[in-house]
């Protein structure tokens, strides 16, 4: 067991003795940690790199160099998969150093790593929100930005997941049948994202909702919430005269006009004795 220890000991003595840079970054000479710091980060030992980075920063507070250390500290965590402190220092970059030297870089970095954050669809979208209002300053700030058409490409993309979300939450709520949440969520839906490659399904799941929502009414309302659903399937069939549900669709408007005239039966000639 000893002998196995010893043999442990002694690798590590000799791995360390491999690094002359491992001794830098202990050394008391800030220059030789600079050197430590910025060699670990070419190499892609990011988590060492970061180490070294908050330590000079820590030093250099208030110095000309806390700039690019916190540059380079923020890049190292975001290089590390630690998204949430990268997001965090390129922010405070941007916010301390407005017209630095890696300002632009740290504008798209901080969006870039709310972006990295982004859940799937189908979860909390926060992340996905702070990316694209991110990548919106980013756009704002940089018109003519080195990244501005990878920034355009993301939000579109994030664009979309959030288009998906809202139509992930609408069609929940129909599938549970709560008609009433349905309806407005998928309203809601259409709305904020009108162009998304929701639209088509969206407008017939409206279109079922709001017809759905009616047959459960109370008496004083089916007329009305009919009337409403008359709206949805004219929507859905003047934007997508070919929709893949126009058959069903077609039914579904057949039947609220039957609806409508149970409701309010078309008035009788009157005939003269």
């Amino acid at each position: 067991m000893k002998s196995i220890v010893l043999i442990i000991i002694t690798l590590c003595v000799i791995l360390a003795s491999c690094d002359p840079y491992s001794k830098l970054s202990k050394s008391s000479n800030l220059k030789d940690r600079d050197t430590a710091a910025m060699h670990y980060f070419s190499v892609g030992n990011f988590e060492s790199a970061a180490f070294l980075f908050e330590e000079l920063m820590g030093i250099y507070r208030g110095d000309s160099s806390m700039e690019r250390y916190m540059y380079y500290y923020s890049r190292a965590k975001f290089l590390s998969a630690d998204y949430y402190t990268a997001a965090y220092y390129f922010d405070q970059y941007t916010q301390q150093y407005p017209s630095g030297s890696y300002s632009e870089d740290c504008a798209f970095m901080r969006a870039y790593s709310y972006y990295k954050l982004s859940n799937d669809y189908n979860l909390d979208q926060t992340e996905s929100v702070k990316a694209y209002e991110a990548f919106q300053l980013y756009l704002t700030q940089y018109q003519y930005g080195k990244r501005k058409v990878q920034a355009n490409n993301l939000m579109y993309e994030i664009k979309d997941k959030l288009a998906h979300k809202a139509y992930y939450q609408a069609d929940q709520f129909l599938k549970i049948q709560h008609y009433k949440a349905a309806t407005q969520a998928f309203k809601t839906m259409l709305l904020t994202y009108p162009e998304s490659r929701y639209k088509e399904q969206g407008l017939f799941k409206l279109l079922k909702s709001s017809v759905l929502l009616a047959e459960h009414s109370a008496e004083e309302k089916k007329e009305m919430r009919y009337l409403d659903a008359i709206t949805h399937y004219q929507k859905l069939v003047e934007r997508f005269p070919n929709t893949r549900n126009k058959k069903e669709a077609e039914g579904i408007y057949a039947n609220i006009q039957k609806a409508l005239q149970k409701i309010k039966p078309a008035p009788q000639p009157i005939v003269t004795p």
